[in-house]
């Protein structure tokens, strides 16, 4: 069995809100495992008046203008190079940029329409309860995305560092060695994934560091950088 305690708390002098999971689960061999959760988000308020608020909501309208004009140039870039666009890995980038650009777009939209419901919600029935924890997931999924943007942009930028005789060079290394790099990363990926479901499979209900996916992936990792702080096995029962 399993005890599942959501809520969320709110700062009103920052706006802040807070969703808070805390699991406790039983597994077979009795141990408890517990998970903790706990997830800050903003809700914008694209009806505030004043002048923060209107600057805040001035900076959204140019993202969404900028996102629109990036979208018609790449669209004009395809029309224009056709089965030429895929050959170039910058090409490529870009593409993937822009996809995940507008994912980011699609998530801020579900974001503010499911908080306007949730808020509808809880001023009509504050007694009940309100699942702010979905917005909380779709915040947390914005993030990482918005995580991904960066790292392409940044990678953007090393274009221009082909001026330099060394960076050209390298780069030529790069792409002859890139087919055994890629031979080579997916065997490592499979016997990675591997070690990962067995340790996910066998120790899941009764370690924490195995719990799910993610914790799996995390000590595999730690494993293999020889990281083997917080990876011991504490059920000495699942051992026998």
């Amino acid at each position: 069995w399993s005890v599942i305690v959501e809520l969320t708390t709110f700062n009103p002098d920052i706006s802040l809100l807070c969703s808070i999971s805390v699991i406790f689960e039983v597994s077979q061999l009795g141990v408890v495992n517990t998970s903790l959760n706990a997830h800050s988000f903003l809700l914008a308020d694209f009806n505030r008046k004043n002048s923060a608020d209107s600057a805040e909501n001035y900076l959204y309208l140019a993202i969404f203008i900028f996102f629109l004009a990036y979208t018609v140039d790449e669209v004009y870039v395809i029309t224009q190079e056709r089965t030429a666009y895929v050959q170039s890995v910058y090409n490529l980038l870009n593409f993937a940029l822009k996809c995940i650009f507008t994912l980011w777009i699609v998530l801020f939209f579900r974001k503010h329409f499911l908080a306007i419901g949730i808020v509808q919600a809880y001023r009509s029935n504050p007694e009940d309860f309100i699942p702010f924890h979905a917005v909380a997931q779709v915040d947390h999924t914005m993030r990482v995305i918005l995580g991904f943007l960066v790292f392409l942009t940044i990678l953007k930028t090393l274009r221009y560092s082909r001026v330099f005789y060394d960076v050209r060079l390298a780069q030529r290394a790069i792409q002859i060695a890139l087919p055994g790099i890629c031979h080579m990363a997916l065997v490592v990926s499979v016997y990675f994934f591997v070690f990962m479901a067995f340790g996910y499979l066998v120790f899941g209900q009764h370690e924490w560091n195995y719990s799910d996916m993610i914790h799996a992936t995390q000590t595999m990792f730690s494993y293999c950088v020889s990281a083997f702080e917080n990876t011991e096995f504490f059920n000495n029962r699942v051992l026998g």
